[in-house]
């Protein structure tokens, strides 16, 4: 088995991403799984809300009630005899006594304020309630039919058929990652749900890391004009940062340390036969409706790929389900560009294998290594 690094499991980062979806989903397109106007004017008519945890509040508001209209009087007199002996103690005694009756005023002007602001107050809890226990309807629905998807039954849930295609893609991922862990050597090491965060931020934002090293006299000036232009940068600063945290995010599905280098697989749903056109460039065929995206999608791919261990990657592999591979296995090279290899799913382990075993390294890179050497990524490691 080989060598898992990190507690991310496979398909995990897009099995939570699919679940916001469909979450999404249901409360945009579904009745019954978003709060409406309509229900928020007759909840309380259909029984929507919290009503027994109301009764059970207003149970707990009498017997405290009774439980202080008993202590006031027994406290004060008892506070009164015991003061003859011992007058510290029976201070204490009609003290608390006091408390009591204290509790009771201030509750009954809390009730009587309940009951001047009823039915504002009515509605208020009564929407509330709706809130959450739609909500949790939701969730629940939502749970519901993720399970089914991670199943293998997609069709079951009713979603629609590009969430249905998701999901299968997700599942794919997930079966993947577990063949890799379950037949590959130890001597291999395994990550799964890279993050990879893609810089498309403006030229000003860009422009803005270049300050990131600046001096403190630049930024906050010895003279009147220096602090101008130190608040001037301030500004487009904090405007860069922002767009810094917009940047564009990707995933690597499955990060390999082999004796072959560094391999990155990614899983492609891709339905019809894939190849390669007279320009070397992968195509479902002439009528396919999504020949014109295979190309960029494996370009796309070794891009994300370029961003690890400082893009030194031997190969990447695309594990391709919901369609088939001519002749099983087709290479792409380019020069200067990582290599692909684009194999039916479930002969990604064996590929891996065999470039393994032809490696010309002595021992794998730690993943470790790796994952310092790529800079832009989020990686869970173990500790």
């Amino acid at each position: 088995m080989a060598t898992v690094y990190g507690k991310t499991r496979p398909g995990q980062g897009g099995w939570a991403d699919f679940a916001s979806e469909v979450d999404k989903y249901l409360e945009s397109e579904v009745d019954g799984y978003a709060v409406t106007f309509a229900m928020r004017e007759h909840a309380e008519k259909y029984g929507l809300g919290e009503n027994d945890d109301r009764a059970k509040k207003a149970r707990k508001r009498t017997q405290r009630r009774l439980i202080a209209i008993v202590l006031f009087p027994v406290l004060f007199v008892l506070g009164i005899i015991v003061s003859l002996f011992n007058k510290g103690l029976g201070g204490i005694m009609m003290f608390a006594g006091v408390l009591a009756l204290v509790y009771l005023g201030l509750s009954g002007f809390r009730s009587m304020d309940r009951r001047i602001n009823k039915d504002k107050e009515n509605k208020a809890y009564v929407n509330k309630g709706l809130e959450k226990q739609v909500n949790e309807k939701r969730r629940a629905e939502v749970e519901r039919l993720v399970g089914l998807a991670r199943q293998g039954r997609p069709e079951e849930t009713g979603l629609p058929e590009p969430l249905q295609r998701v999901s299968r893609g997700y599942l794919a991922e997930e079966r993947i990652g577990e063949m890799l862990e379950q037949q590959l050597p130890d001597s291999i090491e395994v990550a799964h749900d890279v993050t990879i965060r893609t810089d498309s931020r403006s030229g000003l934002a860009k422009a803005v890391d270049g300050f990131d090293d600046a001096t403190s006299e630049m930024f906050y000036g010895t003279t009147p004009e220096t602090r101008k232009f130190g608040l001037a940068m301030g500004v487009i600063g904090m405007l860069g940062e922002l767009s810094r945290k917009s940047a564009v995010t990707a995933n690597a599905d499955h990060v390999l340390s082999t004796a072959a280098g560094v391999i990155m697989v990614d899983t492609k749903h891709w339905t019809g036969e894939l190849s390669l056109d007279e320009n070397g460039q992968f195509t479902a065929g002439p009528n396919h409706a999504g020949s014109q995206y295979r190309e960029k999608a494996a370009r796309t791919t070794r891009f994300e790929a370029s961003r690890l261990n400082r893009g030194d990657v031997a190969m990447i592999i695309l594990a391709v389900v919901g369609g088939t591979v001519r002749g099983g296995r087709i290479e792409q090279h380019e020069d200067g560009q990582i290599p692909i290899i684009a194999v039916p799913a479930e002969d990604v382990p064996r590929v891996v294998t065999e470039l393994h075993n032809a490696g010309r390294l002595r021992e794998p890179i730690p993943m470790s290594s790796v994952a310092a050497n790529s800079p832009g990524t989020e990686w869970y490691p173990q500790s």
